[in-house]
């Protein structure tokens, strides 16, 4: 096995399989279901390039009700505009805190949209929200110790709130300057949002821009614009496989997720997966069958 190992190790091209990650976390990115239907379109160019036989799609409902074993199906979700801004008491300067169009994980993935033109409302600290303030309507910040998790997020869409602002982030006084990115960011605890999830708008900032805007509320008043196109719809998502015939019917899966922005969770996956199937194909037919399966991270296996 170490020597299979090495054999394989020493044919695999690292700039190639780099730039094969790279192009799937490029269409994968932005999170949104068309993104992901890129995603699906290029994975199956890649496997097709590379000669993997018998690859085909699968698709499967993102209608927020279907239920797979235990599990839920996402509502499809699609946004082109997500901003937070921050306006000043007299209204006459703004500062732009969050925008999609920047970065993607500046709007948490299920938010829904505004009327054209935002909406104009207050900026509660998560302390002031415990305190009995009214967030009605309001955006509320959480502490940094919080995560943007139903636990939290629940108790202020019970008060009627708009939505939230999070910098929860891992190793943060080394990262004072970097965004999160949510999962199960949502009102029922799920990893996506589905049916039963209540309207919500969220935003992610930077632990710095964060720090900032809770010393400016201990002294007065906050103001924001918040504007989103994001839409939840019923929708579809793909498994995406391809089947290497062996002497025996029986398969072997090689399986790595689809579907999330980071290019090691898993669209490097992905690129290593069809890598282990063309080098199984250059080294003839293998004893069992073996197949690639590529799709979204548990909800589509269950699928």
């Amino acid at each position: 096995m170490k020597k299979l190992y090495r054999e394989f190790l020493d044919s695999i091209d690292g700039e190639r399989l780099m730039a094969h990650t790279a192009r799937v976390w490029a269409c994968e990115f932005g999170q949104t279901f068309r993104d992901y239907a890129k995603a699906a379109q290029e994975v199956v160019g890649l496997m097709n390039a590379e000669g993997i036989p018998n690859v085909a799609a699968a698709e499967f409902p993102a209608d927020g009700r279907t239920t797979c074993f235990d599990a839920t199906m996402p509502l499809a979700w699609d946004a082109s505009l997500g901003r937070l801004t921050l306006l000043d008491p007299d209204a006459r300067k703004e500062e732009r805190i969050a925008d999609y169009t920047r970065h993607p994980f500046h709007l948490v993935k299920g938010s829904v949209s505004t009327p054209a033109g935002g909406i104009v409302t207050r900026l509660v600290t998560e302390p002031a929200f415990r305190n009995g303030a009214d967030v009605r309507g309001a955006m509320v910040l959480f502490d940094a110790e919080t995560a943007a998790t139903r636990n939290s997020i629940a108790p202020l869409l019970d008060k009627g709130a708009l939505g939230f602002i999070t910098d929860h982030i891992s190793a943060r006084a080394r990262s004072m300057d970097a965004l999160p990115w949510l999962n199960a960011a949502t009102d029922s605890g799920s990893w996506h949002v589905n049916s039963r999830d209540r309207p919500f708008i969220g935003f992610t900032v930077t632990p710095r821009t964060a720090e900032r805007l809770r010393a400016d509320a201990e002294t007065r008043p906050l103001r924001v614009r918040v504007e989103s196109d994001g839409r939840r719809h019923e929708g579809s998502f793909q498994a995406i496989t391809g089947l290497i015939p062996g002497r025996r019917p029986e398969e072997v899966w090689i399986i790595a997720h689809m579907y999330e922005p980071l290019s090691t969770d898993d669209a490097m996956g992905v690129a290593a997966s069809i890598e282990c199937a063309r080098q199984i194909l250059a080294r003839g037919t293998p004893e069992f069958s073996v197949r690639l399966v590529f799709t979204m991270e548990v909800y589509g296996y269950l699928a």
